[in-house]
């Protein structure tokens, strides 16, 4: 199978994972989808009695358990390009909170993911050599800088 449609595979897992994780265990409600594989986001969404926007990230590792690591990563890139879009949506809703969240779905999908608050996180990145794509077995690698989250400092434990 060709990287692009393994990683499409996993858009997919993701979608239906945060679909049914939203549907029987939070009071969010599903704004949109993005509509594009490479895009920044993966779904906006509104909490239940505040309604405020939550612009969300969904990763499936689903090669790991949920606590096979102490921190799992997010590319530096990734997040600015969250905080950008959060930045023009402020411009939009100046009186609304907007947050964004990082999800993680691992390999035990029956158990709920790992959320985490990325909203201010600033960038304390440093720079690691990691595949190219996490999600295909493509052998090579490259330095990209990242950003650890720590199960700890998890939204929802």
């Amino acid at each position: 199978m060709k990287d692009s449609q393994l990683t499409e595979l996993h858009e997919i897992n993701g979608r239906n994972l945060f679909n049914g994780f939203v549907n029987t265990s939070t009071n969010w409600n599903i704004e949109k989808w993005s509509c594009n594989r490479f895009s920044s986001w993966d779904v906006s969404l509104t909490t239940g009695a505040t309604a405020d926007f939550v612009i969300t990230e969904i990763k499936t590792v689903t090669n790991y358990d949920k606590d096979q690591f102490s921190s799992w990563i997010l590319e530096q890139k990734k997040l600015k390009r969250l905080q950008d879009l959060k930045a023009k949506m402020q411009e939009k809703h100046p009186t609304k909170s907007i947050y964004i969240h990082y999800v993680n779905f691992y390999k035990d999908s029956t158990q709920p993911p790992r959320i985490w608050d990325i909203t201010n996180l600033q960038d304390a990145g440093v720079f690691k050599y990691f595949p190219i794509n996490s999600n295909t077995d493509n052998p090579e690698y490259i330095t990209k800088n990242v950003i650890y989250l720590n199960n700890n400092d998890a939204i929802n434990l």
